[in-house]
């Protein structure tokens, strides 16, 4: 684990010619950020050309962009960098027994927001598909990088020594993640996150009018770093935890089952 309190790191993701869009596109994330809940099957051809014209769109214009910073728990108090969490009742349940804070932004770049914007004046059903499409890529990418912080625990396990013939390995995992404007984090601790994190330096993303973050394809987050309460076998990355249920409680059911925001239009049926 990066554990520099100070050091804020940047990741880049690079678009290949075999893999210009980087991570699986989940189609049906896509049609339900377009308000419709399904697949659209092959004998939509008039929909499904659409959605195959925006994919290509898209792989042309993202650019994807990420910063973090792991942070000490014990900043969450008066006085301390991440005191601004203490107004969350949700952030400070999630983060119980936590021993770092890890502060994220990502963007997935000012380009599509240009190319949808081009085309709502030619055609407004192509251009609700690619704001799909924006929606689901920057899910994709914070995803992947949750998952790839995770993966990195199990290269740092902390071994405890328990007798002269005896170590136990303590499992390491990440919590759900929690954005401000979610639950009882209020919108303006994006503020803090900027500060924290420096993101228009380092991403190029602003801050504007009511915390609304430009590029539009653009997220703050946290999560938590957790070690497994009962554990003595841990393969992380692989799913495997013998005689733990803390990670599966946490990671089971969707991202939808676990909000309780049942009025979203865009909530899972």
């Amino acid at each position: 684990m990066q554990d520099t309190d100070s050091k804020i790191y940047v990741k880049k993701y690079t678009k290949t010619p075999e893999n210009p869009l980087v991570f699986p596109v989940r189609e049906r994330e896509v049609w339900r950020y377009c308000g419709y809940f399904g697949i659209v099957d092959d004998n939509e051809t008039a929909l499904r050309e659409v959605y195959e014209e925006a994919k290509r769109d898209m792989a042309a214009v993202l650019s994807y962009g990420l910063c973090y910073r792991t942070i000490s728990s014990g900043e969450i108090c008066k006085g301390g960098s991440l005191e601004f969490l203490m107004q969350s009742a949700q952030v400070m349940k999630l983060l119980e027994g936590c021993s770092h804070v890890v502060l994220f932004a990502a963007t997935a770049g000012i380009g599509i927001d240009q190319a949808i914007n081009r085309m709502q004046k030619i055609s407004p059903t192509k251009a609700l598909v690619m704001q799909g499409f924006g929606a689901e890529r920057i899910e994709a990418l914070c995803d992947a990088f949750c998952d790839e912080y995770e993966a990195g625990l199990a290269d740092n396990k902390d071994v405890t020594e328990q007798s002269d013939s005896q170590k136990m390995e303590k499992c390491l995992f990440v919590t759900p993640r929690f954005s401000p404007g979610y639950g009882d984090l209020p919108i303006d601790t994006q503020a803090d996150f900027f500060s924290i994190l420096d993101i228009s330096h380092l991403l190029g993303i602003s801050l504007g009018e009511g915390y609304f973050m430009k590029p539009s394809k653009s997220v703050t987050a946290l999560f938590g770093v957790k070690e497994a309460s009962k554990s003595s076998i841990c393969e992380l990355g692989e799913g495997s935890i013998e005689n733990i249920d803390e990670k599966d409680a946490l990671k089971s059911g969707s991202k939808c089952q676990k909000c309780d925001k049942v009025d979203c239009e865009y909530r899972e049926k």
